[in-house]
């Protein structure tokens, strides 16, 4: 079988991945980025870092398509990230790709997976699902969304009105966004939609959205909007934060099945004016010969030909806006383009709303196979885009958390504010095993005396797995703040294993550090006061399960 090959302009980097990041770190100083394609234009070069785009195409059930190549492109990042770094004992990278894309667009389903890469975690203040979750939205609830009917009545109910009543699909959607709203979103996205009303092409725009109620929806909504597909579904009448009326269809029928068109113009015009461009797009199906219009409409029109006349339409809106991204490309030095598509069959490519288990186990196969078949293709070029976006970064997942910590740690300072409420307003993720333990080895080449004041108060994650235990690395640690991190005797044990050379450690309002007797009669109230450790004395060593003799409750 053929597979679509992708469109690609492209300087080789294996060379570069090869090297160290302190390597690259310092080819890079001074200099503007490599180019990777170069055209016969006479337009000067972009001066900036390269920023990456993520677009996503509509298809129905066919994202099932996309989230599985999403999900190995994911796994794959993180096992070369854990591979990168020798120690045994490192927490597995926790890698979210939602978090490597400067912008994300889709349309239709592409659209759901867009929100979904991107929707926020409030406990760790990064995006809430990896890429298997999302994938998972389509194997558990495709089912739900598209209940399995008889054939002609669906052809019927296709041809007068629409197949589908969508409280199934609104419950799923309110299932994974719960309340959240387009401006809660950490980083740009944009999603496309038809305004029913004023019949033309809407864009939902999250950076919009952050100043401007009037554009601000909740995320289930916009979910709804890009993907009321005409004959499908009926359409979404949602409101805006601030109560304004919208009546919207999915955006593939305001010919943006592919966005890329749109999102590069976005970015480069809006977001990013002086940037590069890595443009990464993901389709939901080809097939090597496609059906003609003719052929449709001879099974009785709209009645039986529907599906077939859809997928042509959007099969001519995606060709039309990868025309427009190649000359805007050749307008511009250094932007790159990778396109990974999937091979189906004709019945695949029409039944966009199969969700049977036979078909989407269908689907996943063509999915498979084409990861294979493009492990030295496309999917190989995506691969090696994203590990240059980790290797620019040290290969350190929580890079902005190392970065701050290098900051705070200039001019000869040595103390260090990582509390959770100094990170919500940097719109930083919050501490936990897999940063702490970034952290202490991004600063375990630096003088030790470098830090001897670390912050963690408010952290609630750091108390609930071996995340104190790798602390060890600061051996220069003298002063360490736990508050309101729900603390407990456990994670004092776990402490005590990173062996610190601690003289304070400050334990506020951790409930369940109260008043307890430790050996003795000796009372250690953690949860109102500072605690003045002598580690090497017998208290410290007797906070254990077996030397509390009981708890104290105000």
């Amino acid at each position: 079988m053929k597979f679509e090959e992708a469109e690609e302009y492209r300087k080789p980097i294996e060379d570069k991945l090869r090297k160290r990041p302190k390597e690259i770190h310092e080819e890079n100083e001074g200099k503007e980025a490599s180019t990777s394609y170069t055209s016969a234009s006479k337009s000067q070069t972009q001066k900036g870092p390269y920023r990456y785009i993520l677009s996503l195409s509509g298809g129905g059930i066919r994202g099932v398509l996309e989230a599985y190549a999403l999900s190995h492109i994911e796994k794959t990042l993180a096992a070369k990230i854990l591979d990168y770094f020798t120690d045994p004992d490192a927490p597995a990278p926790t890698v979210r790709l939602g978090e490597c894309f400067d912008l994300i667009v889709g349309t239709s389903t592409g659209g759901i997976i867009s929100l979904a890469m991107r929707v926020l975690d409030p406990s760790t203040n990064r995006p809430l699902y990896d890429m298997e979750t999302i994938l998972e939205i389509y194997k558990d609830n495709g089912n739900k969304i598209f209940s399995a009917t008889n054939v002609l009545k669906k052809k019927i109910r296709q041809a007068l009105y629409h197949i589908y009543n969508p409280k199934a699909f609104e419950s799923v959607l309110t299932d994974y966004f719960k309340e959240a709203t387009l401006k809660d979103v950490m980083s740009p996205v944009l999603i496309t939609a038809y305004d029913a009303n004023k019949n033309k092409p809407y864009f939902l725009k999250s950076p919009e959205a952050k100043d401007d109620s009037s554009k601000n929806f909740y995320l289930k909504d916009v979910a709804r909007a890009t993907s009321a597909a005409t004959t499908y579904f009926p359409p979404a009448n949602i409101k805006s934060m601030d109560g304004t009326k919208y009546c919207f269809v999915d955006g593939g029928q305001a010919s943006v099945n592919d966005p890329t068109f749109e999102a590069y113009k976005y970015a480069k015009d809006s977001l990013y004016k002086k940037s590069h461009f890595h443009i990464i797009f993901l389709g939901t199906g080809i097939v090597s010969q496609r059906k003609s219009l003719a052929s449709a409409a001879q099974w009785g029109g709209l009645l039986m030909g529907a599906p077939a006349v859809i997928n042509m339409l959007l099969a001519s809106s995606g060709e039309a806006a990868e025309d427009n991204v190649r000359s805007m490309i050749c307008e511009r030095n250094n932007d790159t383009f990778t396109r990974l598509n999937f091979e189906i069959d004709h019945q695949a490519l029409d039944e966009m709303d199969n969700a049977t288990p036979e078909n989407l186990d269908k689907l996943l196969n063509y999915a498979a196979k084409t990861i294979e078949e493009e492990k030295d293709g496309s999917l190989k070029i995506i691969l090696d885009r994203l590990e240059e976006y980790y290797a620019q970064r040290e290969y350190y997942v929580f890079h902005k958390l190392v970065k701050e910590v290098r900051n705070q740690l200039q001019n000869g300072n040595q103390k260090v504010n990582l509390s959770n409420a100094y990170l919500q307003k940097l719109a930083m993720p919050y501490v936990c095993e897999r940063a702490i333990w970034e952290i202490s080895h991004a600063l375990s080449t630096l003088p030790l005396s470098m830090l001897t004041y670390l912050d963690l108060s408010g952290n609630k994650l750091i108390a609930k797995d071996r995340s104190l235990i790798y602390l060890k690395n600061l051996h220069s640690l003298t002063y360490l703040l736990l508050n309101d991190t729900d603390l407990t005797i456990d994670g004092l044990e776990r402490l005590k294993e990173a062996n610190l050379s601690l003289d304070i450690l400050q334990a506020r309002n951790n409930p369940a550090l109260e008043q307890f007797i430790i050996g003795d009669n000796k009372v250690a109230n953690m949860s109102t006061f500072f605690v003045f450790f002598d580690w090497s004395d017998e208290i410290w060593k007797s906070i254990s399960r077996r030397a509390i003799a009981k708890a104290i409750k105000y």
